[in-house]
């Protein structure tokens, strides 16, 4: 049959569904067509790539979540007491503080002074506000502060906690010369940091005390038969952490699954305590780097099993070496190196506690100056965790262990691949808004792909919004700061949003024929509302037209990326009077330095769309690739 019969890419396309068995969105399929065999015109293309404007939103109101365990409340800050402490859990670590209406009465407050608490350093607070007010202390305990008073700042700063615990700073010494009833110190962070991990569980303090002099002189403000009371301002509900920001979502994008409580880092194995252990989340697959004080050859090797869970202990092993500097980092794939595999094989679960496998020979001849060891499996846990580990010079586990000389260097690492993904612990209600860099669209589809765990985030049903006004709201917001437009809304199938972790759904097709430049997406319920532990996503595309390309400002030679050769177009060009030979992504003002500093404002920017959006030629083969990249859209990340 003649390339050029009509009935020919009709049985062309219907020779590759029968091959690939692969569903299809037929909203994609007859635009793509149409790309391959006729229209120049970009349609129905992917219009998200990483230089996309990301911000986090959740429409729920602010409302605070402060909240503390028996015997942890304000007055533990204030009952000059160092071994009780005041800790607040509200979620996030902001806005979070302490209100006290002192029997001493009014007072005229000249320093602060500040005692650690007994654990938990990431708790510390980052920094303080003190604040007076001579209304009556009429706000509730774990309140937002809503009790009407009239508050004035006194005076704030950062607070550098020590690493030592039950400690007094130094005192603080502030100007001030108004008498006060009423005092409120508010805490900006606690040390992990606003959206760090470690951050996320309160904020502390064992104690803390005004004084009426410089110097923690004077008398103190505060005793322990006061009135207080525990705080948290209104606090918006989207939060995230910082390695799982909005951004992800349009980064498409891997990362290692590793990952591992403080406590329980990879340093422990070597500490000689089986007490402590390490434990990496990502479960099977997982291990560590380690690199000992000189250059060794290991022969054989023993892990402990750690304090509870044996089901979490590793059942085979896999030994790499490497005279590589490392450059891994931790929580990594640990492959940046060149590793030669010494040797794998399964491990003797110990059948109790605390208990060490069986020596583990390993073949191996020569020294190296780090070891990668992995644990493919475990004993059918999805988390993995032992107390020790020992690395012997010896085949028979009689040898030097060489961790135990010196401080050998720990990481760890994990060689589960997962997408990236945003976690917005704002739970339902969360979404985003996003500005695709690729200028003003039609979007006419969507596709998202789940993240890496916990069904229950998944998002359930979903509004989308437009907007052609410039963005004004801030990340973390309600994502009001605009005038939007409902595009349309609906509910997940479970192939759009698949059970499946990593995975791309369906694509989800929309009726809309207007043009905007930023989108809102809102997911209103989740997969499962009984377990409302936050929101996630790994990737979004969304699939439509390009209406008004935007400019690739500092791409000067327009070839899609901000890089050295665009100085050298802008260097040639200097002081021409109009800026063609800049292809549009100037300035607009001629050849200046002005366009140069808008190349350094975006050196590195990668301003191609991603490879599906090439247009390929009407032949045979590239319509077979065309379709076929058309469905790999649809498959799974890993």
């Amino acid at each position: 049959m003649a390339a050029h019969d009509p009935s020919y890419y009709g049985d062309l396309l219907q020779g590759v569904l029968d091959v690939t068995c692969i569903r299809f969105a037929p909203h994609l399929l007859l635009p793509s067509l149409a790309l391959l065999v006729a229209a120049p015109a970009v349609h129905a293309v992917p219009l998200l790539n990483t230089n996309a404007s990301v911000l986090a939103i959740n429409t729920s109101p602010p409302a605070t979540d402060s909240f503390y365990f028996p015997g942890e409340g304000a007055d533990s800050a204030i009952d000059g007491i160092s071994n009780t402490k005041y800790l607040n859990l509200g979620q996030p670590p902001n806005g979070i503080g302490l209100a006290v209406e002192p029997l001493f009465g009014n007072t005229i407050a000249q320093s602060i002074q500040f005692t650690t608490a007994d654990d938990a350093v990431n708790r510390d607070p980052a920094g303080w506000i003190l604040y007076g007010s001579n209304d009556f202390l009429s706000s509730a305990d774990n309140s937002g502060l809503d009790g009407g008073e009239n508050w004035t700042q006194i005076a704030n700063g950062a607070l550098e906690f020590p690493e030592d615990r039950l400690t007094q700073l130094p005192a603080i010494n502030f100007a001030n010369s108004t008498a006060y009833n009423n005092y409120r110190i508010e805490f900006t962070g606690a040390k992990g940091g606003p959206g760090g991990r470690d951050a996320f569980n309160g904020i502390q303090i064992a104690d803390v005390q005004l004084y009426t002099a410089p110097d923690a002189g004077g008398s103190g403000v505060f005793g322990i038969a006061d009135y207080a009371i525990a705080y948290q301002l209104p606090q918006p509900a989207s939060f995230y952490f910082a390695d799982e920001s909005p951004a992800n979502i349009v980064d498409y994008a891997y990362t290692a699954s590793s990952s591992y409580p403080a406590g329980e880092n990879p340093g422990l194995l070597v500490d000689g305590d089986t007490g402590t252990k390490y434990l990496n989340f990502g479960g099977p697959n997982s291990g560590f780097i380690v690199t000992p004080d000189s250059p060794a050859q290991v022969q054989s090797f023993i892990v402990t099993s750690a304090n509870d869970a044996i089901d979490r202990h590793p059942t085979s092993w896999q030994l790499f070496g490497t005279n590589d500097p490392i450059t891994s980092l931790d929580n990594s794939f640990g492959d940046a190196e060149n590793w030669v595999e010494l040797g794998s094989g399964s491990i003797e679960v110990p059948p109790g506690l605390f208990t060490d496998s069986p020596v583990v020979s390993v073949p191996n001849a020569n020294a190296y100056s780090s070891y990668k060891m992995l644990f493919p499996t475990t004993n059918g846990a999805g988390l993995m965790q032992i107390s020790e580990a020992s690395f012997f010079t010896s085949a028979d586990g009689t040898g030097q262990d060489i961790l135990e000389v010196g401080t050998p260097s720990l990481l760890a690492i994990d060689t589960n691949r997962g997408a990236t993904k945003n976690f917005n612990a704002g739970g339902p209600n969360s979404g985003f808004i996003i500005t695709p860099a690729v200028g003003t669209t039609i979007v006419d589809g969507f596709e998202i792909t789940t993240g890496g765990d916990a069904t229950h985030r998944d998002p359930a049903t979903w509004e989308l919004y437009g907007t052609n006004e410039s963005i004004v709201s801030e990340d973390n917001s309600q994502g009001e700061g605009e005038n939007w437009t409902l595009i349309s809304s609906g509910a997940f199938s479970d192939l759009e949003v698949s059970l499946d972790r990593n995975v791309t759904g369906d694509v989800v097709a929309l009726t809309n024929s207007t043009e905007y430049t930023s989108y809102k997406f809102v997911f209103p319920t989740l997969r499962d509302p009984e377990q409302d532990n936050g929101f996630q996503v790994a990737d979004i595309q969304l699939f439509g037209d390009i209406v008004t390309p935007a400019p690739s400002l500092g791409d000067f030679n327009a070839d899609g990326l901000v890089d050295a050769a665009d100085y050298t177009v802008w260097r040639d060009n200097l002081n021409d009077p109009d800026e063609s030979a800049l292809n549009g992504n100037g300035d607009g003002g001629g050849v200046t330095q002005s366009d140069y500093d808008l190349w350094v404002a975006n050196y590195g920017k990668d301003y191609s769309l991603p490879a599906s959006l090439a247009i390929p030629e009407p032949s045979t083969s590239a319509m077979v690739l065309g379709l076929l990249s058309l469905f790999g859209l649809r498959q799974k990340r890993n």
